[in-house]
């Protein structure tokens, strides 16, 4: 009997030890994971911070990051139905988005961060394209073609663009033998910035930051989790936003097909565009004396409506833009400076009497 007690006694004592140990084991990740999290906190605390002029975004890195070194790149990037999936689009920092002619809109992508291997296709300038390019540090312009206006322009107002001084692209139909040539045409974004600096307009020049927060009160403005833009009217060319309440992102969509909207995917990561600002400029639209083309320009140097979406919320806005080279800034109707969401931006600039074209909802 004694033996039979003592063996049942080691027994449980060895039970007692080995779920000791699988209860310690299980829980022992979450604490390396909690104490790992500290540790990379207080070692990323201990590397130099540097902050992206154009989407606030923090890095820390003990060297220099691509937009500390480099002046932004602007590419004008073609939106038509037969350009469509662009490459290079989730890389941008901000995307503004014009009416090109018809109703017909297009990209303007500015790179600081990302240099993706392909952007495009690659499409002409118009002279308010050049308007975003002045104010964002002088940037370097990447087109193929321009308006009559936009050569004036170009030449006047001293623009650095190489798609004027010959930097390179390439054709890429993409398996399409029906496409037409000026859906065609890509870029390397680096190999552009190279060539920037080899005609020395690689060159920083200041330009004032928006200003960023991580986060808002919530009754200070109106929950909005979807974003609907017909420029000109519904159809190809009608702009969606949804917001990802997880990610905290608006994810772009681009037209109607069988009457859902077609989400935006970059033909280069496979991967949907994504922002974390989203914003709406509303801006007078105004024929051309003597265009026999019919094309129009945007009055974006005054001051006019906007509506700002972050963290799935709109806050109705005023902006305001001085002078070509200032920067176009956002307030609220009670004249503060809106804060923005740091990360990257889609700006829709739509034609002010369609502003009721505009719509969104919670």
């Amino acid at each position: 009997m004694n033996k039979k007690y003592i063996l049942y006694t080691l027994f449980f004592i060895l039970v007692l030890t080995v779920l000791y140990f699988l209860i310690y084991e299980i829980n022992k990740p979450k604490s390396d994971q909690i104490n790992n999290a500290k540790s990379n906190l207080d070692s990323r605390d201990k590397l130099p911070k540097f902050e992206n002029p154009l989407t606030g975004e923090i890095v820390y890195s003990d060297s220099e990051p691509l937009f500390t070194k480099n002046t932004p790149l602007a590419i004008v990037v073609n939106n038509a139905l037969p350009a469509r999936p662009q490459a290079g689009l989730a890389s941008a920092d901000i995307i503004y988005e014009m009416v090109a002619e018809g109703g017909i809109t297009r990209f303007l992508a500015f790179y600081l961060s990302e240099l993706p291997q392909k952007v495009g296709p690659i499409r002409s300038v118009r002279e308010y394209f050049l308007i975003p390019v002045k104010e964002l540090g002088d940037s370097i312009l990447m087109h193929i073609g321009y308006s009559p206006q936009a050569l004036q322009k170009v030449s006047e107002w001293d623009v650095k663009s190489i798609g004027l001084r010959g930097a390179s692209f390439y054709r890429d139909n993409r398996g399409n033998l029906k496409v037409a040539t000026e859906h065609t045409a890509f870029a390397n974004a680096e190999e552009l910035f190279s060539f920037a600096t080899s005609v020395n307009l690689n060159n920083q020049t200041n330009f004032t930051s928006w200003k960023f927060n991580d986060s808002l009160d919530p009754d200070s403005s109106l929950k909005a989790n979807f974003l609907k833009i017909d420029f000109w009217y519904e159809g190809d060319y009608s702009a969606f936003f949804k917001y990802d309440s997880n990610s905290k992102d608006y994810v772009r969509y681009s037209g109607i097909y069988n009457n859902e909207p077609q989400i935006l995917i970059d033909d280069l990561t496979k991967k949907d565009v994504r922002v974390k600002n989203v914003i709406v400029q509303f801006a007078d639209e105004v024929p051309i004396p003597g265009d026999t083309q019919g094309r129009l320009d945007y009055v974006l140097i005054g001051e006019g409506k906007g509506l700002v979406f972050r963290d799935g919320i709109v806050i109705p806005s005023k902006w305001k833009k001085d002078t070509l080279n200032s920067r176009t800034l956002f307030f609220t109707y009670e004249g503060k400076e809106i804060e923005f969401a740091r990360g990257k931006f889609w700006i829709s600039v739509v034609p002010s009497r369609n502003e009721n074209q505009v719509k969104y909802s919670e």
